[in-house]
């Protein structure tokens, strides 16, 4: 119902302005009025098909930092905030390496002489 009466105001207001004070977001409204999707959200989706591939190939142990430097490798450009939203927006993580622990074998920590 909002919907229909933000498309009838549309040429008097603006739409996001009409969205603000009918507590509808925009994107709802543009989804609801068939609105093609932007530039960015056809690129995120073109991206996100490669980052799938990569991690897929990686059996799923690629994080967002190797796989953005695979993607530049590619000739892809992106940034590994982009892709680290686009992974975490669509549910894929990496696997983390495990730390490997290093035994002290000084036990004089702290430089300190015995008398």
């Amino acid at each position: 119902m909002r919907y229909r009466m933000i498309d009838r105001c549309r040429e008097a207001f603006p739409v996001q302005m009409m969205c603000h004070l009918l507590g509808v977001s925009c994107r709802g409204y543009y989804d609801f009025s068939g609105h093609p999707p932007s530039r960015t959200a056809i690129e995120n989706r073109a991206l996100m098909e490669q980052i799938e591939s990569l991690h897929e190939r990686s059996d799923g142990v690629w994080g967002a930092p190797t796989i953005t430097d695979e993607l530049k490798i590619q000739g892809i450009p992106c940034s590994t905030n982009r892709v680290a939203r686009l992974m975490r927006a669509n549910r894929i993580q990496g696997i983390p390496q495990k730390r490997r622990w290093q035994k002290c074998t000084s036990s004089n920590h702290f430089g300190l002489t015995t008398s």
